[in-house]
């Protein structure tokens, strides 16, 4: 399973990113590698015919949503024979690495992917416009002369209506429309049902003996064209984001201390009624295979409750939902450093993550909490 940390998507949305495309999910290995990385959101990718593992997720005590279904279509360009062109006054022009070109590309861009809708998009903690910048980067990307990659504008009337960029390995016979666009001015009358012909044609000509596509399942339209040029459907990916935010803070980041007595234990079983034994006789906890007695878990959640309530975001603060992960047990009289985040602050609704570290920094719990609180803020 690789755990592959992604700078460009890091760079563009400003929290740490990583990638896993697995045939099978290990949680505990995911696990690590999210809290060993501090990773904030982790873009997973699984076989749809092996989606049931999906529920697996539940026990990385994380909030994690699916964004899309991701299909690839492939044509055997040893066989197949790509038609003409339809439009005879379409031109292709390779984008050049030039600031007239970068231009022309940040121009097309937004029009083009308004209303098109990806993974990204799914994932509110995302900033839509940098979806569309990232989309910009990834063009230019294309355009710098990197081994194995080019890109073209589609041109009609001497205007740039479009764009094709595509990656190719002759070593592994294989090349790849990996994202292709025209202007909503222009669209329809065959031109992007063209720009497939052209890249078949192109890497055909280059010797290359297969090509691919890919498209969320939502894009029908695409896929339609891709079955009439000889492409059909081989493969399908579920794409999951892991939002565990362990690393970001949309505000400055408070760290405080904590320390749990055995009246507080005593205290809290009085108006909980939990008397069970292992909250206080220490046979029965080191049957169990505890050192000593453990505190309530719901006490770590009282002690965010007073900080939210009282702190940040102060007065007024209501929870919606928690969410706590227990890796470790609170002892008593020992030393904790609680370190809080806030990924999510957007009209008065906020995300908070809190960290609970034991006194050699190992992490005992990750608590999630969604809060509202419309006066503060």
């Amino acid at each position: 399973m690789n755990f592959e940390y992604s700078k460009l998507e890091s760079d563009r949305f400003q929290k740490k990113i990583f990638k896993i495309q697995t045939q099978d999910i290990d949680v505990k290995l995911l696990q690590k590698n999210i809290i060993d990385n501090e990773a904030d959101i982790v873009f997973l990718r699984i076989p749809s015919n092996k989606s049931n593992q999906i529920q697996k997720l539940d026990l990385l005590g994380m909030p994690y949503l699916q964004t899309d279904t991701l299909v690839y279509y492939y044509s055997d360009l040893k066989i197949y024979e790509p038609k003409e062109l339809i439009n005879k006054d379409v031109t292709f022009k390779i984008i050049e690495n030039s600031e007239v070109d970068k231009n022309e590309v940040r121009r097309l861009i937004p029009k083009i992917f308004r209303n098109y809708t990806n993974n990204y998009f799914s994932n509110k903690y995302l900033n839509k416009s940098d979806i569309t910048k990232g989309y910009i980067e990834w063009v230019i990307g294309y355009c710098e002369k990197n081994e194995g990659q080019i890109a073209w504008f589609v041109k009609k009337n001497g205007l740039n209506i479009g764009f094709a960029t595509c990656s190719f390995s002759k070593k592994n016979n294989i090349s790849e429309g990996v994202l292709y666009g025209i202007d909503s001015d222009f669209s329809g009358a065959g031109l992007y049902g063209d720009i497939i012909r052209f890249t078949q044609s192109y890497f055909k000509r280059l010797g290359i003996g297969r090509m691919r596509v890919s498209t969320q399942v939502q894009n029908f339209a695409v896929q339609k064209v891709w079955s009439r040029e000889g492409f059909f459907m081989r493969e399908s990916l579920s794409t999951i984001h892991i939002n565990s935010f362990l690393s970001y803070s949309d505000i400055k980041k408070n760290s405080i201390k904590l320390k749990i007595s055995h009246t507080d234990i005593e205290n809290f079983g009085k108006i909980s009624g939990d008397f069970n034994p292992i909250h206080f006789d220490k046979e029965s906890a080191k049957k169990l295979g505890f050192k000593d007695t453990i505190a309530h878990g719901i006490i770590a959640n009282a002690f965010m409750s007073k900080y939210h309530g009282i702190d940040n975001p102060g007065h007024g603060t209501l929870f919606m939902s928690y969410r706590y992960k227990f890796f470790k047990p609170l002892y008593p009289d020992h030393n904790y450093e609680v370190e809080i985040s806030f990924p999510y602050l957007k009209n008065g609704i906020f995300l908070s993550v809190a960290k609970f570290y034991d006194e050699d920094k190992k992490i005992c719990i990750i608590a999630y909490s969604d809060l509202m609180n419309k006066d503060n803020y």
